[in-house]
């Protein structure tokens, strides 16, 4: 039997995006109207069944409003000691904001940087390669349409690959030379008679090489 660890956060948000700052050790996540929550790692891993945040809903929805004009942070990614975070739009231009991290690892709301660079943004990573860093996003429409792999070098925003690939594609991560896509297409509501992969894993070099 497997030994899990069950635990309560204090928020009613479904939590639709998570990610780990490891200088600081902090896991976010999104939280509601437009916040994100970080969490204690080690307390996340504790035998506590009750976990108290380390920062607590820290605004930063100003610009992220979804398709009903309410504001919230669809997904989270930390990378380079900044946290990004994004939107989920289907009437207007996703957004993605880019915020410094402060000594303590808590987030510098006083400023930020905006991206306006693809729709229907479901989650982004980054990954490094040869001495260029790449930003990579993951968008999706609907049960039908096929989801969009898209891959831009981030010092220009200049996108050198876009791929298409199966439906409902949601959070997408690099680890080494893994690309790993998550889909909610396997989810019991949306299955249909065929069956279908929770997660592919690829290599993000050969998709960059063309060497699929």
């Amino acid at each position: 039997m497997k030994n899990y660890r069950i635990k309560e956060l204090p928020t009613s948000s479904h939590v639709g995006g998570i990610t780990y700052d490891d200088k600081h050790n902090s896991i976010w996540i999104t939280d509601i109207d437009g916040t994100v929550t970080a969490y204690n790692k080690n307390d996340i891993l504790s035998n506590n069944y009750l976990i108290e945040p380390k920062f607590k809903n820290i605004y930063v929805g100003e610009e992220l409003e979804n398709f009903l004009g309410i504001h919230s942070v669809a997904y989270i990614t930390y990378y380079d000691n900044k946290i990004y975070v994004g939107n989920y739009n289907t009437k207007k231009k996703t957004v993605i904001k880019e915020y410094n991290l402060l000594e303590d690892g808590n987030i510098d709301t006083s400023k930020y940087n905006v991206y306006n660079i693809s729709d229907y943004i479901q989650g982004i990573t980054f990954y490094e390669n040869e001495g260029k860093k790449y930003l990579i996003t993951s968008s999706s429409y609907g049960r039908l349409i096929k989801s969009e792999l898209k891959i831009y070098e981030f010092d220009t925003l200049k996108k050198v690959k876009e791929l298409k690939t199966k439906e409902m594609m949601e959070e997408v991560i690099v680890d080494d030379d893994k690309l790993i896509t998550l889909y909610e297409s396997n989810a019991r509501v949306y299955k249909s008679l065929r069956e279908n992969n929770d997660i592919i894993i690829s290599d993000i070099n050969k998709i960059l090489t063309n060497k699929l």
